[in-house]
């Protein structure tokens, strides 16, 4: 098996988001300039993205704070069971109270499927409680009991609960200032995801567009995509994730998506070597990590 055929061999956030933002990040760990650059290259709500890009804020010294981190594909197939990683990588979000909300109480929720025949199945009790939802005699106080436990908890809380139909997300890169929350979706040869297994139009971007406004608190947020190849998200899409709320805040997220931008692009913006990224593979990253570490 060839280094380009083994599992993730071209993972987006091994080959692409962590090694060229990561490289932007060393070098100038403040943003500055890089991160005015990276968004007067939106395509989409320009004149917006132009005006923050003018006075963005230094990034937060966290941005660049190291964990240890678990990579599944660098673990399962490239031999490193952890990794160091900038902490603005793969940055652990919760899901947004009120579509949890939502879920519960209004949504028409679609079991989700292990394989084309066969629905999954959860460990008991959540298994029994979720078919609750299902079972036109105990959908009412099944719904009621689930309210309850999500007022109780809280979207903070509400990893593995039985009521929490939209789970936490590691989203790939998000940088912070003291005036502007941004999250980036990078993508090399895959597409969008399904957010929410529950509810299929839950669209990726959408979702990260309401993660990013609840997680500004008060700040200026945004959405940026950065891909191979140009990509487009519909407003059709947009408004299909977010049923629960009002037209207002709907336009307020759209305004906020930045549009998709290459990464060669961003490289030949930022002065960096596009070459050097090109053709990277996860391995060529697993042996990079192995010689660091001496």
């Amino acid at each position: 098996m060839s280094g380009t055929d083994r599992p993730g061999s071209k993972n987006s956030s091994i080959t692409r988001v962590r090694p060229i933002l990561g490289e932007l990040l060393a070098r100038h760990p403040s943003g500055a300039p890089w991160l005015g650059t990276l968004l007067r290259m939106a395509t989409e709500n320009k004149p917006w993205a132009s005006s923050m890009a003018n006075e963005p804020g230094a990034l937060q010294p966290e941005n660049a704070t190291p964990r240890v981190y678990r990579d599944r594909v660098l673990s399962d197939h490239y031999g490193l069971p952890q990794i160091s990683l900038p902490s603005c990588f793969e940055k652990d979000t919760h899901p947004p109270e009120a579509f949890l909300k939502w879920l519960i109480a209004e949504a028409s929720l679609q079991w989700p499927k292990e394989d084309a025949n066969n629905d999954r199945k959860f460990e008991e009790p959540t298994q029994s409680l979720r078919k609750g939802l299902f079972d036109p005699s105990r959908v009412a106080a099944t719904r009621r009991s689930a309210l309850e436990l999500l007022g109780q908890s809280g979207s903070r809380k509400s990893r593995r609960k039985w009521w929490a139909f939209e789970g936490f997300t590691s989203v790939d890169c998000c940088l912070e200032t003291d005036k502007l929350l941004l999250l980036i979706e990078g993508k090399r040869t895959e597409g969008f995801s399904v957010a929410t297994d529950w509810y299929p139009a839950r669209h990726q971007i959408g979702r990260n567009l309401e993660v990013a406004r609840e997680h500004a608190k008060g700040r200026d947020y945004a959405v940026m995509v950065l891909a191979e190849e140009p990509v487009s998200v519909s407003e059709k899409d947009l408004d299909a994730s977010w049923p629960h709320l009002d037209p207002a805040v709907r336009q307020e997220m759209k305004a906020r998506y930045l549009g998709c931008a290459t990464w060669a692009a961003v490289c030949s913006a930022t002065g960096l070597d596009w070459g050097q990224y090109r053709d990277l593979t996860s391995e060529d990253v697993a042996k990079r990590y192995r010689e660091a570490q001496g």
